[in-house]
């Protein structure tokens, strides 16, 4: 062979191996990636990143498209997902994803009941979390976060290194949204097709945070809030105050503690008694220790109860269980710290270690720390020590003592519950993925504005249905009762329900799930979600 053929066929094969080289750059969203569901026929966008200019093949089922990136080298293409089925293999230039599936996929979002996870219940469904399967449902919670200027697109939705699409298993369960997990469940096997969840929700969120800027033009107050939060050097200020102000209160905090802990010998070896160290024999149900002459006692309170156990007992792990505390706690069970939680809402369930308890006396700590309105234990929740063969009931028979009085700690303003703020963060990512549908469980941070709700919902499903650009059923799920028969706040959560009710009735395509019937009156999170997710599905099956 001839030199200057031997040059040409190298320079050949070295642009060859560039070019197989440059194909292989391809960034793909996150929501690429084995589990994923596609609405079934629809012509879904495909989108992603490469090298400018640079030639994109797509094979799905069989055939292939193609598309070029263009100057900043992005590229979208769309596919003909055809009918329901899977698990199949898309390729996208040379990247696959496996376990690709196409049915009814399903958008969901609001605040904490929606986000409200399956471990939350397991004291109902323990048996459904400890055995249900079903690779035909893929579930996605979006990553909390939030943006104030731009909105995030497609590529914001980050993942670690499994899978965002998780599938139902005994190892997942406990951490699917259990709204969507009983609505996947029962929709999968009524219509037999794979299903997929995006469920973009965040516990405290007002309806406002989940509507887009252009939107909420129409609305001045929220519009403007908007505009004095992308002020950067304002939202700093603020945060940089808050953090402060947060860092003063805890030093404090923590001051009182130590001294309050040290003189009372609260970890030492000896069982103080009320007459010699000022505690006072205390109900945990009533107001005469939570308020003063002068309204509620915030800051931080010390609670202490002396149980007997027998050996068989204290050789045994257990269980404890203190209902719900408004609002932080850290518990303790002979001077070793076994659970804390900083917020009001979620059960009190502390696992105590083999060789904690011993025979014979054994004392239980609390530090109850309240922020702000009244401190208390929630009453008709469970509060025992649960052990293998026996139970400890621990509702009575307590002391306290106050630690110190405080005032309410000034943080920051939450930016993230800023208007628009979800909808630009977690919302605008995923709108255009297409959707056989939307469930919307929201409404308890605006029910002090419940006058104003039925025009705010109507703004936010217009708002949707525009930015999808094509049919999209609604489902509105009520808000469950809550708060005593007799409490004044009855009414403003009852306007609300109303304005839930009337938005359903006069858009079309929009149906309501009624839960006052599963609402329990001393718990803003009721744990009766598969009876919420089923009449979910009945309720698409009236609009569809």
């Amino acid at each position: 062979m001839r030199p200057i053929q031997k040059r040409t066929i190298a320079t050949l094969f070295f642009f060859l191996l560039c070019a197989c080289t440059y194909a292989q750059h391809i960034t793909l969203p996150d929501l690429y990636d084995e589990g994923m569901t596609m609405q079934r026929g629809r012509n879904h966008k495909l989108q992603g990143i490469t090298d400018p200019g640079m030639s994109v093949e797509v094979k799905w089922q069989g055939k292939s498209y193609k598309t070029n990136a263009d100057r900043d080298g992005r590229f979208s293409i769309a596919i003909p997902t055809g009918k329901a089925g899977g698990p199949y293999e898309l390729k996208i230039g040379n990247r696959i994803i496996k376990n690709v599936f196409v049915g009814d996929v399903f958008l969901c979002s609001g605040q904490s009941n929606m986000e409200l996870p399956m471990s939350r219940c397991e004291d109902l469904y323990r048996d459904i979390i400890d055995s249900y399967s079903n690779s035909q449902i893929h579930i996605v919670k979006t990553p909390r976060t939030f943006r104030l200027d731009e909105p995030n697109d497609i590529y914001s939705v980050k993942k670690n290194n499994a899978s965002l699409w998780v599938e139902p298993k005994p190892q997942t369960n406990g951490s699917i949204g259990a709204v969507t997990f009983f609505f996947a469940k029962k929709y999968q096997e009524t219509y037999g097709v794979p299903v997929g969840i995006i469920n973009s929700s965040v516990g405290g969120s007002p309806v406002e945070a989940w509507i887009s800027e252009d939107s909420l033009a129409k609305c001045q107050l929220y519009y403007n809030k908007l505009l004095m939060a992308k002020d950067a050097d304002y939202v700093k200020s603020c945060q940089v105050m808050g953090a402060k102000s947060n860092q003063v209160w805890q030093g404090l905090a923590k001051k009182y503690i130590k001294d309050f802990e040290e003189s009372n010998n609260v970890f030492g070896n000896k069982t103080a008694t009320s007459a010699d160290t000022g505690w006072q024999p205390a109900s945990l149900f009533s107001p005469d220790w939570a308020r003063g002459a002068e309204g509620n006692i915030n800051g931080i309170h010390a609670f202490r109860k002396v149980i007997n156990v027998t050996a068989e007992q204290a050789a045994q792990g257990g269980l404890l269980r203190m209902g719900c505390i408004v609002d932080a706690d850290e518990i303790f069970v002979n001077g070793k710290q076994i659970g804390s939680t900083s917020y009001q809402y979620p059960p009190r369930k502390y696992k105590i270690p083999a060789g904690t308890l011993k025979a014979g006396e054994n004392i239980i700590y609390i530090r109850l720390t309240s922020y702000g309105g009244t401190p208390s234990f929630v009453t008709e929740k469970p509060y025992k020590i649960v052990l293998q063969n026996s139970e400890i009931d621990l509702s009575n028979g307590w002391e306290h003592k106050l630690i110190q009085q405080m005032p309410s700690p000034q943080g920051a303003p939450d930016f993230m519950m800023t208007p628009a703020a979800l909808y630009k963060g977690m919302l605008a990512p995923v709108l255009d993925w297409g959707y056989s549908g939307a469930v919307w469980y929201q409404g308890e941070s605006n029910v002090g504005r419940a006058n104003e709700y039925e025009k705010m919902l109507k703004l936010l499903i217009s708002d949707w249905r525009a930015r999808i650009s094509e049919p999209l059923p609604f489902v509105i799920i009520q808000l469950a009762n809550f708060l005593h028969p007799q409490s004044p706040d009855q009414a403003a959560q009852q306007a609300l329900r109303n304005a839930q009710r009337r938005v359903a009735e006069t858009i079309p395509s929009c149906a309501w799930v009624y839960t006052g019937d599963l609402g329990e009156w001393n718990d803003i999170h009721p744990l009766q979600k598969k009876e919420v997710g089923e009449r979910v599905q009945a309720a698409f099956e009236k609009i569809k």
